[in-house]
């Protein structure tokens, strides 16, 4: 019997890996995060961790002077830092403002050539001891891990930077070594994801990083796919509880901030993990049915406040003192859960709210509702991500603006929100996901083949992943979906031609036991296992997205060895792309530059049918404003309107 992978017992690697750091800095010390990465380790290690590793203090990093008084007695500074251009002249201030400590800092996941170039300009190479931690995963949930890397969508599709990769490449071959088993098959859909199958294919059966002495176990498939491939969901508003929380409040990595202050005037952060027993109940739920979950919640609560008056004797009363601690905790949880569900119903209520969200629907059945409701948002002020949302959400479905009506839009957008956003539209166009309308778009096809939209109007028990958005099925779960479909999978003609449709080549392989062949005879080669434009092997006449630039390749291992594994692709005829097994196993969804709660609540309800079950990986978690957000320059204006 094969165990089930819990990605939150992969903690204890990352604790271990925290812990060996910081005892390899002998004495007290005075930790220092990289404000990017404070969530993560808040959710990794605890006060006791670091008090048993001598650690007096912690403090975020910034430019400014720590004033705690364990920053002032401790003699050494650790610095936990992403290697960021922006990071580099906050640690170099650092330095300068403490000259007679020593300074030891950790890049997470590796230190980059630029980080030593920058620190040297600032005169502060010299003063730092720099080593890399191979710090990739952070476990979010039991389904859910994440590189809490949240510029990668910006970095790999707009920038061409495919740096990126290469950490979800060590970070995909770090896992099957932590899960103590090898991933025998790799679906990939999209340029990037492409790339990672391949270098990932190699540095599993070749070389020192071979994986050969592993088994099998029960994640029997990665399908890594491209967030470029399905920019629709992205764009689309997310009708799950905690999507809404998300594109409301932003939850960053796990925590959100609590819309009430406390009795001090203060935020509070909370962690909104499953170690909360009611947001499990209804984080993947329908908005609409939660008030009324939350309202059967707190009768539950009052009534079990109640049962302590009727306690007759003192076996009863300790019976209750036990519960009591239990109860409290659900009861702030509630509190929480209660002030979030009734700020966002405010907004669900809303007239714009609804027509909004007609007009999503209206796009996602095929149909086209002008743009006259994109022009009133303009008009009303709208936030600008919302607007840009929707113009991009219009410009993939239906295959562009018209000319006119798209002019038009630009000039009211830039009128409304400033001219600094025109090198944001550049980027849109630049990224395929506003055009100008040419040609037939391929939605009509795709949304027939896939079933993209199915009329569900039971909200509390929904037949189909639906219901996250209300009508519209998650394109990209979709896809997870048909993999496992019999008879076919990916091989079927219909999800063939849906895959061709798609922007970015598709690729399938398997690792192999060896067979009595020259070594290396059939190992995959950089690129080997893509074809033009999916299984099929003619080249895609039309794409969803637009004719994005494509990702510059990745680096890739050295000759491999002769060993007892072997990459095998489709070409060699061993149906890479038919179907897994729809009634066990695990398929792992890699999502390289991001995935919503919404797609993570439809891959749940996916694996809560009893059949094949699905665990997510990620680079980031997004929502739809804040992947627009990174797609905006930040222009400098140093006009002084007072003057």
């Amino acid at each position: 019997q094969m165990s089930v992978v819990d990605f939150l017992s992969f903690k204890k690697n990352v604790t271990d890996l925290l812990g060996g750091a910081l005892d390899k800095v002998k004495g007290n010390k005075f930790l220092i995060v990289d404000p990017k990465l404070y969530n993560a380790l808040d959710l990794s290690v605890d006060v006791k961790f670091l008090k048993e590793h001598q650690v007096d203090g912690m403090a975020l990093l910034t430019a400014g002077h720590i004033a705690q008084r364990e920053y002032q007695l401790s003699a050494n500074l650790i610095y936990l830092v992403r290697p960021a251009i922006s990071i580099m002249p906050l640690l170099a201030a650092q330095a300068k403002a403490a000259p007679a400590k020593q300074h030891f800092v950790y890049y997470i996941p590796q230190e980059m050539q630029y980080c030593k170039k920058i620190l040297k300009s600032f005169g502060a190479k010299s003063v730092f001891r720099a080593s890399p931690l191979d710090w990739y995963w952070t476990p979010i949930e039991p389904d859910v891990i994440s590189l809490e890397l949240d510029t990668c969508y910006r970095e790999c599709y707009l920038e061409r930077d495919t740096s990126a990769l290469h950490h979800v490449v060590m970070g995909l071959h770090g896992l099957q070594t932590a899960m103590g088993q090898i991933i025998p098959r790799i679906v990939a859909k999209g340029e990037c994801s492409v790339q990672i199958a391949a270098q990932l294919a190699r540095m599993m059966s070749s070389g020192p990083t071979s994986l050969e002495t592993l088994p099998r176990g029960e994640v029997d498939c990665v399908m890594i796919i491209d967030r470029q491939v399905d920019m629709v969901t992205a764009c689309a508003t997310q009708l799950t509880y905690e999507g809404l929380v998300d594109e409301m409040f932003l939850i960053q990595t796990a925590h959100v901030n609590d819309p009430e202050p406390n009795k001090d005037g203060k935020t509070v952060r909370y962690k909104m993990t499953n170690a909360d027993v009611l947001l499990g109940e209804i984080r993947d739920k329908s908005f609409a049915v939660v008030g009324s979950m939350l309202s059967q919640k707190a009768k539950q609560i009052s009534d079990t406040y109640e049962s302590r008056k009727a306690a007759k004797n003192m076996t009863e009363t300790l019976e209750f003192v036990k519960k009591l601690k239990n109860l409290q905790q659900e009861h702030q949880s509630l509190r929480l859960h209660t002030s979030l569900a009734e700020k966002i119903a405010i907004l669900t209520r809303d007239r714009l709210f609804h027509r909004r969200l007609e007009f999503e629907q209206t796009i996602f059945r095929g149909n086209d509702p002008g743009v006259d409701f994109i022009e009133e948002c303009i008009a009303r002020q709208e936030p600008f991500t919302l607007v840009l949302r929707l113009m991009c959400l219009y410009s993939l479905v239906h295959g562009g603006i018209k000319g006119a009506r798209l002019e038009q839009l630009r000039t009211s957008f830039l009128q409304s929100y400033g001219y600094h956003h025109m090198f944001t539209l550049l980027n849109l166009e630049q990224l395929g996901l506003l055009k100008t309308q040419e040609g037939r778009s391929p939605w009509a096809r795709l949304r027939q083949a896939l079933n993209l939209t199915v009329e569900d109007d039971e909200e509390t028990n929904p037949r189909d992943i639906a219901y996250t958005f209300s009508c519209y099925a998650p394109l990209s779960v979709r896809l997870a979906q048909h993999l496992s479909m019999k008879p076919r999978g990916w091989n079927n003609p219909a999800t063939r031609e849906c895959l061709n449709l798609l922007l970015g080549p598709t690729s399938a392989c398997a690792v192999v036991p060896q067979k009595a062949e020259p070594a290396g005879s059939a190992v995959l080669a950089a690129g080997a296992a893509a074809t033009a434009g999916g299984p099929a092997s003619t080249p895609a006449p039309v794409t969803l997205i637009g004719a994005a630039a494509p990702a510059a390749p990745i680096g890739v291992a050295g000759t491999p060895a002769s060993t007892s594994l072997r990459v095998v692709t489709d070409a060699e005829n061993i149906n890479a792309y038919g179907p897994t097994e729809e009634t066990r196993g695990t398929t792992l969804v890699v999502f390289v530059g991001g995935v919503t709660y919404a797609e993570i609540s439809a891959l749940r309800f996916l694996s809560g049918m009893g059949g094949r079950q699905y665990k997510v990986a990620t680079t980031s978690i997004i929502n739809g404003n804040t992947l627009f957000e990174s797609l905006c320059e930040q222009v400098p204006n140093d006009l002084d309107i007072h003057a």
